[in-house]
């Protein structure tokens, strides 16, 4: 999928949350979503797709490989280069409880989607096989926001976590480093120790 600065792309929806508007995004030789590096375009919502087993990035904004996050998110690009997030820890327990941060433009909501893969893209960035789920965040007057969730999917050990934030004007970043799922079993049986 590719958008630029030509034909007005901006504000624009590439999936959804309604039942039948999330796409399969596979298979391509290169980026599964490119919107090229083009201040012209702001407002593309990549909401709930599968995006897996693409050849380079799942989302990429600037067509440079991963573009780095920057403090208060004030630089400009191809949807607004959105800051994001930074997750630290996906746990088994009952849930599948995410932990993270997300860095942005200040008193903002932020809808922020998790999704889990069999494995991280190369650059260790991303993909997202399957949508799990989707909380709001809000910043603080920092533009820091704490994400600290236990979604009700079930995320095996082993596989991996990532997620995107999407502005209010529907902006969505590129995928976040993934994480690995781990759980806590102290005694020993194969299963998180809340089971």
């Amino acid at each position: 999928v590719f958008a630029d600065g030509s034909g007005s792309p901006q504000n624009n929806t590439i999936g959804g949350s309604t039942p039948g508007a999330a796409n399969w995004i596979s298979g391509n030789g290169t980026h599964g979503i490119l919107i090229h590096n083009s201040t012209a375009i702001s407002g593309i919502r990549i909401s709930g797709n599968s995006i897996t087993g693409n050849g380079s990035l799942g989302i990429d904004l600037a067509n440079n490989g991963v573009s780095a996050n920057d403090s208060g998110d004030g630089d400009s690009g191809a949807n607004g280069l959105q800051n994001y997030p930074v997750l630290s820890a996906a746990t088994l327990t009952t849930f599948t409880n995410i932990t993270g941060t997300l860095n942005s433009n200040a008193s903002t909501t932020f809808r922020i989607e998790f999704f889990e893969s069999a494995y991280a893209d190369s650059s260790g960035f991303g993909e997202g096989q399957n949508f799990v789920g989707a909380i709001n965040v809000t910043t603080n007057g920092s533009g820091n926001a704490s994400i600290n969730t236990a979604l009700p999917a079930i995320v095996p050990v082993g596989r991996v976590i990532t997620a995107t934030a999407i502005n209010p004007a529907g902006s969505t970043s590129e995928f976040s480093a993934a994480v690995t799922v781990t759980s806590t079993d102290t005694d020993g049986d194969g299963m998180p120790d809340a089971f």
